[in-house]
């Protein structure tokens, strides 16, 4: 037993033994392993150094410069006080932690990059404890600096970049200067004002532009490509401007002599966008709710406008695509084109003005549609629910003109010349003349046709020069072709009125086609007779109840005539055949020509 006990108490003894040096090795370790993260964390920590500038030379790895202990590199800070301007050359490449200036004093800062590379994670230009706004730091030289974290501009300060990357976060509050080297920017926060680089800028992430903040762009490129939102001002130089996605513009962006393309969303609310002497290229959807003012440039929307606010033109051609209006656009003074479908809410307006405007597609106006002194012309279908009004310049409707049904819509002609070129429905529209002169003059192999509501549609003077297939009136024994001259052209295609027509003088000098009149007809000139100069057929009514009136006579002796109906006179001559040109006349029903009026009858040759 003794002997038993003499061997535990010597486990027991070399047990304490081992776990005693076991804990000391393992202290050993804990520690050896804490002043590696010490000395982790002092590297990460860095040094601090600042600038004294004690020696003739300015270079950065004089370490007499920092004050004879060293010089900034990785993981350190350098600091320049700004009490007095000092310039700095540096003698190779150096990376550091972080970049202070003016952290005292308002004083000037250079910094030479002297061909090297400066590379840093922060940089803070302070405005300097006095208070007095004016610290500048600029970096010069032929090298690059390199911003890779978050780079902060004070309010107040200045800092002048030659060529520069600010790869991280760049918070301005005071004013970026680039030169004429490449900069390229992370994202960016500006609430002071950022001048563009003369040669390249790029903003690679998002751009918040803060009330009061601006952006001004020079003569060198400026790219933004990401998410721009705009609160402040962003202004085009020479360089072109190009905004790669989305834009939001609460603020003014203004264009100059380099054009402005807006790739992705604009979305303009409530501010403005002003084109300049380089234009404006919307290349993707557009919603404007504030105010666009096109300038001397073309401006383009290739994509679709939603616009609720205000577009107006200036000098240069301005274009759109697909467009949705509820607010007011007003043409250019050369050229205006909408190459794709128009829709003008209740409430929106398009005015035209000097210059031309064309609608290439189809048009839904609830609203108005205003034309100016230049021509207006509208290639595609028309439904006209609204009001559409001409002005001085010609007015052409190529495609078909109409209303929706029950719709009180409103189409004044200009006081030049409206061309309708096929098929209008005036069912539902109320037409004002203007003084001008409309003309029908259809090409298509398949007619065109005038259809009238069931009342008076008066005209100034009305052309029919339709040149195949034929023109057609249509409408109601209430309805009325009214007009001070109707003028039958010449054209190889006839003429048909089945409506009733009142005019104060009939014009028909030649052609070979065939014109008829099927409801009730009433010439009023009782000076000049209505001379027939066609060779085709004249028709006069289709029954025996309608009257003719040609109150100064009726003359036709180039073609034969047929007569269903009653001609009538105010005792003038009625001449349907001659002794040179015999022709036919065929009466039929109880058909009758009366030239019988106030006074004596007049000859009736047949």
């Amino acid at each position: 037993m003794l002997f038993g006990d003499t061997v535990k108490t010597s486990a027991l003894f070399q047990n304490t033994i081992s776990s005693f040096f076991l804990k000391r090795a393992r202290t050993v370790k804990y520690c050896a392993v804490f002043a590696v993260y010490v000395l982790c964390a002092i590297g990460a920590w860095g040094t601090e150094y600042t600038w004294t500038d004690r020696v003739t030379d300015s270079n950065w790895k004089n370490v007499n410069n920092w004050g004879g202990s060293g010089y900034p590199g990785t993981g350190d800070t350098a600091i320049f006080t700004g009490n007095t301007e000092v310039t700095v050359v540096l003698d190779g490449d150096i990376t550091i932690s972080t970049i202070k200036t003016g952290t005292e004093g308002a004083s000037k800062v250079t910094i030479n990059t002297n061909g090297y590379s400066l590379t840093t994670t922060n940089f803070t230009v302070n405005a300097g404890a006095t208070g007095s706004y004016n610290t500048t730091t600029v970096i010069t030289g032929n090298g690059t600096l390199t911003v890779s974290g978050t780079a902060t501009v004070s309010s107040g300060a200045e800092m002048n970049v030659n060529a520069a990357n600010f790869s991280g976060t760049v918070t301005n509050n005071g004013t970026i200067t680039c030169g004429d080297g490449a900069v390229t920017f992370g994202e960016t926060t500006n609430s002071g004002g950022i001048t563009c680089s003369t040669t390249t800028t790029v903003f690679n992430d998002a751009v918040t532009v803060s009330a009061g903040g601006t952006i001004k762009g020079t003569t060198g490129t400026a790219e933004f490509k990401s998410t721009v939102t705009n609160s402040g001002t962003i202004t085009g130089g020479a360089g072109e401007i190009s905004f790669g996605s989305t834009l939001t513009n609460n603020g003014t962006v203004e264009g100059g002599s380099g054009k402005i393309t807006f790739a992705q969303v604009t979305n303009n609310a409530a501010h403005t966008i002003s084109g300049g002497d380089g234009g404006l290229l919307f290349s993707g959807i557009t919603e404007n709710a504030g105010t666009i003012n096109c300038g001397g440039g073309a401006v383009t929307f290739e994509n679709t406008l939603t616009n609720s606010g205000t577009i107006t033109g200036s000098s240069g051609a301005v274009t759109f695509s697909e467009t949705v209006n509820s607010g007011g656009i007003t043409c250019s003074s050369t050229s205006t084109v909408f190459n794709g479908a128009v829709t003008v809410l209740t409430g929106g307006t398009i005015t035209g003005s000097t210059g031309t405007a064309e609608f290439k597609s189809t048009v839904t106006n609830s609203g108005t549609i205003t034309g100016g002194s230049g021509a207006v012309t509208f290639g595609g279908t028309v439904t006209n629910d609204g009001k559409i009004s001409g002005s001085s310049g010609t007015i052409t409707f190529s495609g078909t003109y109409g209303s929706s049904t029950n719709a009180t819509a409103k189409l004044t002609a200009s006081s030049g010349n409206t061309y309708f070129s096929s098929n209008a429905d005036f069912s539902y529209t109320t037409f004002t003349a203007n003084g001008g002169t409309v003309l029908f003059n259809s090409t298509a192999t398949t007619g065109q046709k005038l259809t009238l509501p069931n009342n008076t549609v008066s005209f100034n003077e009305i052309t029919i020069q339709t040149s195949a297939g034929g023109f057609t009136a249509e409408g109601t024994e209430t309805g009325n072709l009214s007009a001070k001259k109707l003028t039958l052209a010449s054209t190889n295609a006839g003429a048909v009125f089945n409506v009733p027509v009142t005019a104060e003088t009939i014009e028909n000098t030649s052609g070979s086609f065939n014109i008829t009149f099927n409801a009730a007809t009433k010439v009023s000139d009782i000076t000049n007779p209505v001379i027939f100069g066609t060779t085709g057929m004249l028709t006069l009514g289709n029954d025996t109840t309608d009257t003719l009136t040609f109150a100064g006579g009726i003359t036709h002796t180039q073609g034969n005539t047929t007569l269903c109906g009653k001609i009538i006179t105010n005792s003038a001559e009625v001449t349907l055949s001659d002794n040179t040109n015999i022709k036919t006349l065929t009466l039929t029903g109880n058909s009758a020509v009366q030239t019988t009026g106030a006074g004596s009858g007049a000859a009736i040759t047949l």
